[in-house]
């Protein structure tokens, strides 16, 4: 069951960093996908290596619904549950929420195929 608007509420991040470092979506190409803004050398340290972490539109789908199932099951069984920590893992991505803030779902994702 999807949850109205959850897209909204889902701010994803690179699981590769200790700071949360949102992923951002990818505007050259036809392929939509977000990647790592640390992957150029601008958004970098000096001797920081570049971070090829990144999920494709499917990958995103697939962390949205499966929060949303989530959320759901506990609505259905009356719970109050705190996802702050929760980890979970899904064909190669492995996600955590980093944090829950006012309805917002930061999740940090590493897609173990590409790094």
């Amino acid at each position: 069951m999807m949850i109205k608007n959850l897209w909204k509420n889902v701010k994803i991040y690179c699981g590769k960093h200790k700071e949360l470092v949102e992923l951002v979506p990818n505007e050259k190409g036809s392929t939509l996908f977000y990647f790592c803004p640390k992957y150029y050398s601008m958004n970098r340290e000096p001797n920081e290596k570049a971070c090829v972490n990144r999920i494709s539109m499917m990958d995103y789908q697939m962390i949205v619904e499966h929060l949303g199932d989530v959320i759901s099951m506990a609505e259905q069984n009356q719970e109050m549950i705190n996802l702050t920590g929760y980890r979970w893992k899904k064909k190669n991505i492995r996600c955590e929420i980093a944090n829950v803030e006012d309805g917002i779902y930061y999740v940090k994702a590493i897609n173990a195929k590409a790094v």
